[in-house]
């Protein structure tokens, strides 16, 4: 019902395989004369998955368009951030450093929670759109919380999904169309992609929290959009 059928079965297929192969069961066959039960060519295999992995600058402005004041606060977190989903639903208005233009991502023990591999952080947000949304965001909260995006009682909202669905949905009756799947953490590819541009791996990958650069590599996703501009020049010396 959810996903692609494909990745479902290859996914369970592994796991089946791995139980087996404890039983002393061979699934695959390593080689033509092996004994295991299918020829490596029968084994199920996942369906490559579309590298749509960020938002495009017009699924931003399209989703901001239709956005009310709350949902637009916590796009524009998401995207200058690049937090993941319980970063920002634990976030505290003592993370927002105003004064230094910072965001700092730590543990919140009054929560039961920690930062993913326990690593806190510190997220430079120096443009000023994001501390001024906050500083808006701060003096209308009622009631007040120690939390940014408090849920309906005061506590984390560990479903922030749902304000970018209800966003999203806003803009789709609106004709707009959008390209791959939606998710949170599309941001943080987001905010990869973007800030990869004016900074450089090493630095990026620390202000996602990544304990390993390689993690961070693979976040940055191609942008078509530069590739297409590319297109137009990077042949201009070629005849025709």
């Amino acid at each position: 019902d959810h996903g692609k059928k494909a990745n479902t079965i290859a996914t369970r297929f592994r796991n089946l395989s791995a139980f087996l192969s404890k039983q002393g069961i061979q699934m695959v066959k390593r080689t033509p004369g092996d004994n295991g039960l299918l020829d490596r060519s029968d084994t199920p295999r996942e369906e490559r998955k579309q590298n749509i992995d960020k938002y495009s600058e017009d699924e931003i402005n399209a989703m901001l368009s239709v956005a009310n004041v709350d949902e637009a606060d916590l796009i524009q977190t998401f995207l200058r951030t690049g937090a993941r989903d319980e970063e920002v639903a634990h976030l505290k208005w003592t993370d927002v450093d105003f004064r230094r233009k910072q965001i700092i991502i730590s543990d919140k023990p009054e929560y039961g929670w920690i930062p993913k591999d326990k690593e806190s952080r510190t997220i430079p947000v120096e443009d000023g759109v994001l501390l001024k949304r906050l500083a808006a965001r701060k003096e209308r909260q009622s009631p007040e919380s120690p939390l940014v995006f408090p849920n309906s009682i005061g506590k984390p909202d560990m479903h922030l999904i749902r304000h970018l669905h209800n966003v999203v949905r806003k803009a789709k009756a609106n004709g707009f169309d959008f390209e791959g799947e939606v998710a949170l953490h599309k941001f943080r590819r987001t905010y990869a992609s973007m800030m990869i541009a004016h900074s450089d791996l090493q630095t990026v990958s620390a202000l996602l929290g990544h304990s390993d650069i390689k993690t961070t590599s693979r976040y940055l996703a191609p942008d078509l959009q530069k590739a297409r501009a590319g297109s137009r020049t990077a042949f201009n010396g070629v005849g025709d």
